[in-house]
């Protein structure tokens, strides 16, 4: 196919119950220019059946089958076959509204924009649908890369990948890929590297993604048991910033964001004895018994030095839940734990 505008990538591994949705929601986008990349990820169930059926009835549909390597491996696939000026990733389980890639892609291309933001929906799949508005600078919506990572690198927002519409040439003139050798923060590892490497962030004020509440994908006790691929991931952003001599300006936002990732460890449910949940109870306890080390430690706000102080002291599970329930009283403690100071 010539003249691809977008290539949306899907990556799928045992979604049979979604896959046939999310294509379709790709198939019947109002813009025709593009092609759907689905990327069997060696599913053991009906997906690829239903993938191979749907390839048949539109040609746009290129089928990748695959031994099973995981999400970063699937988007990789993909990203390697795209011919799209700009790649729309979206997952197996998730949809999007039949405008979402003319009007990204217009935007896009009206305003020279290499990244374009939006809005997106949390959806249960039984009716219950909440609006997710994205944070960007107030008052425009077109800026400096930097301007918008300095806003959202402390938040989780940083990460998401799949409310973007990215132009496919900071994947391959920058050699950015989606780690594959973690399963936790791949998009956080990617993200941010596409980020500073783009020339304009755009932003729409709509929402087209429907992200689903997915019971079959990672669960909370899964994410506890691997928070600390989330530091691998952040490391893998520094590395990256330090080569682009990049680093020294958002040393503090990582640090921020690398704050919040490893307090999820002390909010979820113990799984002691397990050796990956071990593995990241002791890399997040080395981590705050680290903090009172770093030159910026005496400019955090006083809860976030007492927490940081009295963990790397007593290092615990337990010490923190209390102090947490001590502490969270305060607003700012709360704030914290609703992501509002992010």
């Amino acid at each position: 196919m010539s003249n691809v505008k977008v290539s949306v990538i899907i990556p799928a591994y045992n979604v049979q119950k979604y896959i046939d949705r999310s294509i379709k929601s790709a198939v019947n986008q109002t813009l025709k220019d593009i092609e759907i990349i689905v990327v069997n990820d060696g599913s053991t169930d009906n997906t690829r059946d239903i993938i191979e059926k749907l390839a048949k009835e539109d040609n746009r549909i290129v089928v990748i089958n695959k031994e099973n390597g995981g999400l970063s491996s699937a988007r990789n696939a993909g990203i390697k076959v795209a011919k799209g000026e700009y790649i729309q990733h979206l997952d197996g389980d998730d949809w999007i509204e039949k405008d979402a890639c003319e009007t990204m892609y217009n935007f896009a291309k009206n305003n020279k924009v290499d990244i374009v933001v939006s809005d997106y929906y949390i959806d249960n799949d039984r009716g219950n649908i909440k609006y997710k508005p994205m944070r960007f600078p107030k008052n425009k919506n077109i800026c400096d890369p930097k301007e918008y990572l300095h806003l959202v690198l402390p938040l989780y927002e940083a990460q998401y990948i799949w409310n973007k519409l990215i132009k496919r040439e900071l994947y391959i003139n920058n050699d950015i890929w989606h780690p594959e050798n973690i399963s936790l923060g791949e998009d956080l590892a990617t993200t941010p590297r596409l980020i500073i490497m783009a020339n304009k962030i755009g932003k729409i004020d709509k929402a087209y993604v429907h992200y689903i509440v997915n019971p079959v994908s990672l669960t909370r006790d899964q994410v506890s048991k691997k928070i600390y691929m989330l530091y691998d991931a952040q490391m893998i952003v520094d590395d990256f910033f330090k080569k682009h001599n990049q680093y020294e300006e958002f040393k503090d936002d990582l640090s921020d964001y690398l704050f919040f990732s490893m307090s999820f460890m002390f909010t979820r449910k113990a799984f002691p004895g397990d050796s990956e949940y071990e593995k990241s109870f002791n890399r997040a306890l080395e981590y705050f018994a680290s903090r009172p080390k770093e030159p910026r430690y005496k400019k955090f706000r006083l809860w976030k030095r007492l927490l940081t102080r009295f963990i790397g002291k007593y290092p615990s599970r337990r010490n923190f839940s209390i102090l947490i329930a001590i502490m969270s009283r305060a607003s700012m403690v709360k704030k914290f734990i609703l992501r509002e100071n992010y």
